[in-house]
């Protein structure tokens, strides 16, 4: 027959064939998780495309993809999964990502002054190069000065503090989903 297709094995045979790979070739890894990703993500399966990208320690273009499913994630509710991935990218690859490090922030809890102090340190020119958006830098000005400001001002609010850092963390969503 002429069909081409593409074939998964049972996951327990699957399992032996990669822990004989491993054993006897642990140096083909690498490339091959690569391969197996590039090809997950031109047939559109982006979890495994990760997945695989993780594998094969290829953490920026991991990365990157992460941040652009990270908006769909949210919005399904999908944290848990977006967690997981996010606590396998390295932290400084992750530092150079300013959307998917807020993420990263939200889904751990980080504190709003961890946030704050983490988006001063970064200098404009990066944020600007690495979002290539003049409206990026501003939004991260923006959201300096509320975040801030929040802080301050969480201790004087009668709102109880978990609603208040749910009011928080929306806010900073609805400008993480106005960056795409």
């Amino acid at each position: 027959s002429d069909r081409q297709g593409w074939y998964r094995y049972h996951p327990m045979f699957a399992n032996v064939l990669s822990t004989e790979l491993e054993k006897r070739s642990p140096e083909l890894l690498p490339e091959l998780h690569q391969k197996a990703a590039t090809w997950y993500q031109e047939n559109r399966f982006s979890d495994d495309a990760v997945r695989h990208l993780i594998l094969a320690s290829d953490w920026k273009v991991a990365a990157d993809l992460i941040q652009e499913l990270a908006p769909t994630l949210l919005l399904r509710g999908e944290v848990y999964r977006l967690q997981q991935w996010l606590e396998k990218i390295p932290k400084p690859i992750l530092q150079t990502h300013t959307q998917l490090y807020l993420i990263y922030a939200r889904v751990n809890g980080k504190s709003l002054s961890e946030v704050v102090q983490w988006l001063e340190k970064i200098p404009s020119d990066r944020i600007r190069s690495a979002d290539e958006s003049q409206e990026i830098y501003a939004d991260s000005d923006r959201l300096i000065t509320f975040l801030s400001a929040a802080e301050r001002d969480l201790s004087l609010d009668k709102m109880p503090a978990a609603e208040t850092y749910q009011v928080l963390w929306q806010e900073i969503d609805s400008l993480y989903l106005g960056w795409q």
